[in-house]
């Protein structure tokens, strides 16, 4: 199956190592821009290097503690407001239990 994700942007929790780092990977292969989310800041930044960026995309970190939901929410919410009125609309994946802290009414 040929997939191509360009101009799709994609968020991965718990991604700097196992299944989220995995995602994030094969996510940047297909042509996602990705952007990245763990409390491990040298391993986010670590694992954006090993993104592919050979369709052009531009990858982001997220430096968030899930010990700390308040901030987390606050960040993605952030991050995810950002993306909707840079590109309109976004293509976002979450791995991990993320979904219940988000927010948007």
């Amino acid at each position: 199956m040929n997939i191509d994700l360009s101009g799709k942007h994609a968020m991965v929790c718990g991604s700097t190592q196992g299944i989220g780092k995995a995602i994030a990977i094969e996510l940047a292969l297909l042509g996602a821009d990705v952007t990245l989310v763990a409390r491990d800041e040298k391993k986010l930044l670590q694992v954006k290097k090993e993104l592919s960026v050979k369709m052009g995309q531009k990858h982001d970190c997220i430096h968030a503690d899930f010990f700390f939901p308040a901030e987390l929410q606050l960040k993605a919410e952030r991050y995810i407001r950002n993306c909707l009125l840079k590109w309109g609309k976004s293509t976002i994946a979450f791995t991990q239990i993320f979904f219940s802290l988000l927010n948007f009414s």
